[in-house]
């Protein structure tokens, strides 16, 4: 007697089969959800592409890193640039 097999036509049939197609279907549709959800219009190009921050950030992130530029390296004090 086995427990927890089905022999079939094709072959054994494991329960445990469900449940792993399961799981990978699961995981397959939520990483797709996620990367439908993390995808933002490029303003240039208008195409879509993954963004992993928002543009909020980014720009706080442009304007700390100018700052920290500014103090290491200075500001050229010249209009013709």
């Amino acid at each position: 007697m086995i427990i927890g097999r089905v022999e079939t036509r094709a072959g054994a049939f494991n329960p445990s089969d469900i449940r792993v197609g399961f799981v990978r279907g699961s995981a397959r549709a939520i990483g797709s959800v996620l990367l439908v959800m993390g995808c933002a219009t490029n303003p240039v190009t208008g195409k879509r592409e993954l963004s992993l921050i928002s543009e909020s950030q980014e720009i706080a992130m442009g304007q700390q890193a100018a700052q920290e530029t500014r103090q290491s390296m200075g500001v050229v004090p010249d209009s013709g640039l």
